[in-house]
């Protein structure tokens, strides 16, 4: 009976499939067959033994024969297929979605770019036809088309290529799927060029207009959220999402208040929250029947955004009194009490949008130059970086990872240092001319001296 018998060689394991047959004397003798891998062997074995049967040699065609090393190899070959893009996608979604590679609000992402910019364009095509130059044209000519969304930096009405960009992060490891379910050989994305993207630096308040800011903001919620956001360095979930628990107003240890950010508001859709990978601490209870979404408190997506950040006093104190006021009226008032720190007046968490509009509004009522609410993290970090010039503690404030994102968004307040320090620099290489002609100023002061004794002797 024909066996797989592994054999340890220098270049790693060899598989053979080792045949018994009968010589014209009957005796028995052996024949080796080396393969790659034990896959190989195994899809092998059943020719062998059916040669094996028949007291047949088997003989490894030369086409099935590593022309290096005699061995025997697999011939990959691509079923015929009538699948087509659109169906692709799809399958590459929910596959990257049951082993938990995608957050829920990635996938609802993708599944938006995907409805619309690939399926109505190039969801008919079938796979098997694809070449890279359609893939080329076909980027090209979604630059040509309306976006679903107005830009935010650029204002355009067209596809950007930054969206162009988003399109090929679904369909480049989408095609990389279907050659490793066997539709293809090889993946036409993959040596087709992007579109450049051009970097727009975020509008953010000076100093000055933050104090105006503040200085002006008649509505006591708002203006605690902006200080917040402002004195911590908040991503605008991070802000929504605070709990009460997380505020430490009256530490035994240092007496120093600070605030714990362990979590964060989302909107999800509802069939996603069990899917997502990242842990979901509550889900709040949809607003009526029929609701798609759910406002969800998250753990962040990255370990550095779970982090301690010190609060001032007078902070701390107004987060205290204003916490212990809008519980109070929210428990005479029956409405349940979800522990939040912002919230509605029926207890519910406020939702983003719902800020970035009443944020809007303020800066059109007060004439302030238009930002977006995110921006306030800028201010802050911009703020502290200048303040402090500790770009490790900026960093651990922010929650990144490294300090190479901080850097390379406030380049500007790494230019001003530069800029002092060449003064200072400057001021160094001053003193050192001064130091040198005040020694040379002595020195001809002693020659001279010497001169006029010897003229005397």
């Amino acid at each position: 009976m024909a066996m797989i018998i592994p054999k340890r060689r220098k270049k790693g394991t060899v598989y053979y499939i080792v045949q018994t047959l009968l010589d014209e004397n009957g005796k028995r003798k052996q024949h080796w067959i080396p393969c790659e891998s034990a896959r190989d062997a195994k899809l092998l074995l059943t020719e062998v033994e059916d040669a094996e049967s028949r007291n047949e040699q088997y003989d490894l065609p030369d086409i099935f024969k590593d022309l290096r090393t005699g061995m025997a190899v697999r011939v990959p070959t691509v079923p015929e297929t009538d699948l087509t893009v659109e169906r692709l996608v799809k399958d590459y979604i929910e596959h990257h979605s049951k082993v938990g590679y995608w957050e829920a609000a990635t996938r609802s992402g993708v599944e938006s770019v995907a409805a619309h910019y690939i399926y109505p364009f190039i969801g008919h095509w079938k796979i098997a036809s694809v070449k890279a130059r359609n893939i080329q044209e076909y980027y090209k000519m979604l630059l040509t088309q309306r976006t679903a969304r107005v830009s935010k930096d650029t204002g355009s009405e067209f596809v950007s290529p930054r969206t162009v960009r988003e399109v090929h992060k679904i369909l480049r490891p989408a095609f990389s799927y279907a050659v490793k379910q066997g539709y293809l050989e090889s993946n036409p994305t993959i040596e087709t060029e992007l579109p450049r993207i051009e970097k727009y630096e975020r509008e953010q308040w000076t100093e000055a207009e933050v104090q105006k800011a503040f200085q002006v903001c008649k509505d006591p919620e708002l203006l605690l959220m902006m200080k917040v956001m402002f004195c911590c360095c908040l991503r605008t979930g991070e802000l929504l999402g605070i709990t009460v628990d997380a505020l430490h107003l009256h530490p035994h240890s240092d007496n120093r208040p600070y605030l714990e950010v362990k979590q964060e508001l989302a909107r999800l859709k509802t069939e996603h929250i069990e899917q997502t990978k990242t842990t979901i601490y509550k889900v709040f209870p949809p607003l009526g029947p029929g609701q798609k979404t759910s406002m969800v408190l998250k753990k962040p997506k990255t370990k550095s955004s779970v982090r301690k950040i010190y609060l001032p006093r007078s902070l701390a104190k107004e987060l205290d009194q204003y916490c212990t006021k809008r519980h109070a009226v929210l428990k005479e008032n029956g409405y349940p009490d979800y522990g939040m720190v912002f919230f509605l007046d029926n207890g519910r968490p406020i939702s983003g949008d719902v800020i970035v509009k009443r944020f809007k509004a303020f800066i059109k009522e007060n004439n302030l130059r238009p930002v977006d609410l995110y921006s306030l993290r800028h201010s802050s970090a911009t703020f502290k970086l200048r303040k402090s010039g500790d770009i490790k503690a900026v960093q651990g404030d922010m929650g990144h990872t490294d300090s190479t994102m901080l850097l390379n968004t406030y380049a500007a307040i790494a230019d001003e240092a530069r800029q002092k320090l060449a003064d200072e620099t400057e001021l160094m290489l001053l003193k050192l001319t001064l130091d040198e002609n005040e020694d040379d100023g002595q020195q001809t002061t002693e020659k001279t001296s010497g001169n006029d004794t010897d003229s005397t002797d």
